[in-house]
């Protein structure tokens, strides 16, 4: 597995420079592990700035399901009555 690993690094280290911040955006608006996601891009290094803008999406997802609380439309299971 290491052998395979260090055959391949670059390889994988290209990948998470060119998806990196695609894959924390989705983490970032959906209920994916968004830690790991951030673990990933700093292992894969990922700018920061990069990073930083990607990760204000997380303010949306928030306020979206703010919205949706105040209109009532969250499942009521989910959050205690």
């Amino acid at each position: 597995m290491t052998r395979a690993f260090e055959r391949s690094g670059g390889q994988i280290q290209a990948t998470l420079t060119k998806h990196g911040a695609t894959a924390v955006a989705v983490a970032a608006i959906t209920p994916l592990p968004y830690s790991i996601f951030c673990w990933a891009a700093g292992a894969g290094r990922i700018s920061f700035k990069s990073f930083f803008f990607v990760s204000q999406l997380r303010i949306i997802r928030v306020a979206l399901y703010l919205y949706l609380i105040q209109l009532g439309l969250f499942p009521s299971g989910i959050i205690g009555q």
